[in-house]
């Protein structure tokens, strides 16, 4: 009885020894966890304590297939009506202008042969310009030194303005300086210049008055009116006028309208488009307005 029960007593012993080995085999069997050690720098950092071991800020990267967006705001609209892009030829432009819809505004710089409500500046503007178009028409007052009261001619959707700085005897050495006075933003200006006047003045002068032009807007479309052939006494002197006028033209590539010829060519007689002092009558500066009209149309 006693044996039994040392022999019992020594199995449950035995037991708990084997059990004791298993458990300390199984744990020293798991793997330890290695906690990894930041290598040291090569070189010791130096510089502000509280920045030396921030983070690096990350750097972005773009993706070589991302595409650029672009603000609104930095699109380049068109406008919806654009002026249109007008011809170097003067009178090439003036016909493009007209038969636009935009706004045209031209500039008359001439003597007393269209200062008058019955010469060719202020008869173009109401028996040709007007017939399709509203046409505003400003004449200069030598007086005041600025233009009078503006007239509407005709009716419609188009408008034309034509600033008519003629006058009677100008002094073409202060017609540069008249030239910035006269100026409300023109497309085109016409030089008409001839009468009462030397070869000599008109060489020295005219370059001085498309500087001023030009220098109001470089890109001015320009003509140059060869003005009408005065009465036998004094042709030949007219005749010198325009040929000096048709020269500058010429050189300073201006386009011009040659007027002379169309009176010369005309049936009527001399003395019926041309008055005394050499300016055209009421049935010149008509010649003359038509001959304006018909080379535009022709273009």
């Amino acid at each position: 009885m006693h044996r039994r029960r040392l022999y019992e007593i020594v199995g449950l012993g035995a037991l708990a020894v084997v059990t004791g080995a298993l458990v300390v085999s199984v744990v020293m069997a798991r793997p330890t966890p290695v906690t990894a050690i930041p290598a040291p720098p090569a070189e010791l950092p130096t510089g502000n304590p509280s920045t030396i071991w921030a983070p690096a800020t990350p750097t972005a990267t773009a993706s070589p297939t991302s595409t650029p967006k672009v603000a609104p705001s930095s699109v380049a609209v068109p406008p919806q009506s654009a002026a249109p892009k007008l011809p170097k030829n003067g009178l090439n432009a003036l016909a493009a202008l007209l038969k636009s819809n935009e706004p045209a505004s031209i500039l008359v710089l001439g003597d007393g042969s269209g200062d008058g409500m019955d010469e060719w500046v202020a008869v173009w503007a109401r028996d040709y310009l007007a017939k399709q178009r509203t046409v505003t028409y400003s004449a200069w007052d030598d007086q005041a030194g600025d233009y009078g009261a503006s007239v509407t001619f005709g009716s419609g959707t188009r408008t034309v303005a034509v600033w008519n700085a003629s006058r009677a005897n100008p002094d073409l050495a202060a017609e540069a300086a008249r030239a910035n006075q006269a100026w409300r933003g023109a497309n085109v200006v016409i030089y008409s210049y001839g009468h009462g006047v030397t070869s000599s003045a008109l060489t020295k002068n005219l370059p001085a008055i498309q500087t001023a032009v030009r220098a109001k807007n470089g890109s001015v479309r320009e003509i140059a009116m060869i003005q009408n052939p005065e009465r036998v006494a004094t042709e030949v002197r007219q005749r010198a006028t325009t040929q000096t006028v048709q020269d500058w033209a010429d050189r300073a590539a201006i386009a011009s309208l040659d007027v002379y010829n169309a009176f010369i060519g005309n049936r009527a007689a001399r003395v019926q488009l041309v008055k005394a002092d050499g300016y055209p009558t009421s049935q010149g500066s008509t010649l003359w307005a038509k001959t304006l009209s018909d080379a535009l149309a022709a273009r």
